[in-house]
C-alpha cells in the first residue's frame, strides 16, 4: 500500500507539473498571437490610403477661405480621428473594441470625407450593437465603397448601407454601396 501511495503521489505530481507547463505554454501562445495580431493592425494602419491625409488637409485649406467654422470642425474631426486610430500611449489598445466605438471612429472619418464628397449618404440598419469588432474594420470597407464604388459613378454621389445583425452562429456586419459596380467577367 505504501508503494501504491508513492506511485499515486508521483503520478499526481507529474500531472500537476504537466498542467502547469500546458497552461504556461498556452498563455505564451496567446500572448504571441496577440502580438502578431497587434503587428498586423499596426501594418494595416500604415497601409491606409496615404492620400486621405493629403485630401483632408486640402479640404480644410479650402474651407478656411469659404467656411472657417466648418474648417475648425473638420480640424477637430481629423484630430479626433488620428487620436482614436493611431495614438496609443501605453501600447495596450485592445484589438477588439465595442461596435458602437467603431461606429464613432467611422463617423469621424465620414465627417472628413463628406467635405470632399457631400453627396454620399450613409444609412445604418443596426439590429444589434452589443458585440465587439476588430478595431479599424469598418473604415477600410467604407473607404473602398466610396473609392471603388460610388466615386466610379458620375459626380461621386450615392449611398452606403451598414447593417449589423446576429444569427445563431455569429454577429454579422455588411457594408454595401450603390456604386458603379464591376464587370464580373474581370474576376475570372
Amino acid at each position: 500500500s505504501f508503494l501504491f501511495l508513492e506511485t499515486f503521489v508521483s503520478f499526481l505530481s507529474m500531472f500537476v507539473i504537466f498542467c502547469f507547463i500546458y497552461i504556461e505554454n498556452n498563455r505564451k501562445l496567446r500572448r504571441k498571437e496577440m502580438e502578431l495580431t497587434q503587428s498586423r493592425l499596426n501594418s494595416l494602419q500604415l497601409q491606409m490610403d496615404p492620400h486621405f491625409m493629403s485630401n483632408a488637409l486640402n479640404a480644410i485649406s479650402v474651407l478656411t477661405d469659404t467656411d472657417p467654422k466648418a474648417a475648425k470642425r473638420t480640424i477637430s474631426d481629423l484630430s479626433g480621428y488620428l487620436r482614436e486610430n493611431f495614438y496609443d500611449p501605453d501600447g495596450k489598445e485592445s484589438l477588439m473594441i465595442p461596435f458602437p466605438a467603431e461606429l464613432e471612429r467611422l463617423e469621424r472619418y465620414l465627417a472628413i470625407e463628406r467635405i470632399r464628397f457631400p453627396d454620399i449618404r450613409v444609412d445604418y440598419w443596426l439590429e444589434t450593437t452589443e458585440f465587439e469588432i476588430p478595431a479599424m474594420t469598418l473604415q477600410p470597407l467604407v473607404e473602398n465603397a466610396i473609392k471603388h464604388g460610388i466615386c466610379k459613378k458620375k459626380h461621386c454621389e450615392g449611398s452606403i448601407e451598414i447593417r449589423s445583425f446576429e444569427n445563431e452562429e455569429a454577429y454579422s456586419v455588411l457594408v454595401e454601396d450603390d456604386g458603379a459596380g464591376f464587370d464580373e467577367r474581370e474576376l475570372s
